[in-house]
């Protein structure tokens, strides 16, 4: 369905204007973006490198002072993004919360200190990726004033994709 040009104009003004007000966090956003970009690489790789775009998203999404000093965790940055959304990444791999699983943290956890994953692992992988993927499309989206539900990160989009409808077998797999 071709999108509401209207609509999409009216987009990129907003977009376009959060981004121009938030210049102190404007490379943040563009690092994150450009970790949305499929280089060919490993798993692995992917995983550490969206994981890392999605703090860059959620600092330009917050627009959390930076201090090069002292970082926040990505979970205080994650926290402070659901407060005003608290409802954004329903469906999806949780990135933090432990409460059903393992979240992606622990995956991207394991695969920095050099966890080896096997073949059967291979799959479960994947679809980390995926989510990673959807949270920070998701992050960008919001911080730049798009509904998600208007989106092809929207719940119904997903929902077409098995990586969206399976991931909690294949995330048990890796507990």
């Amino acid at each position: 369905m071709p999108r509401d040009r209207e609509e999409c104009s009216a987009f990129l003004q907003t977009a376009f204007t959060r981004y121009f007000a938030a210049s102190q966090h404007q490379p943040l956003l563009e690092a994150a973006i450009y970790g949305l970009l499929n280089e060919a690489t490993t798993l692995e790789v992917e995983i550490a490198r969206l994981f890392s775009a999605i703090q860059g998203a959620l600092y330009f999404a917050t627009q959390f002072p930076l201090d090069p000093i002292k970082r926040p965790r990505i979970g205080n940055l994650y926290r402070e993004f659901l407060k005003a959304r608290p409802n954004v990444f329903a469906g999806l791999w949780p990135l933090i919360d432990r409460q059903d699983g393992p979240p992606l943290c622990d995956l991207r956890n394991a695969v920095v200190h050099g966890e080896a994953f096997t073949e059967q692992e291979w799959l479960a992988l994947s679809y980390a990726g995926e989510h990673l993927r959807w949270h920070l499309e998701r992050i960008i989206l919001v911080a730049l004033g798009w509904d998600i539900e208007k989106s092809a990160v929207s719940t119904r989009a997903l929902g077409l994709f098995t990586a969206y409808q399976n991931w909690k077998q294949e995330r048990d797999k890796l507990a």
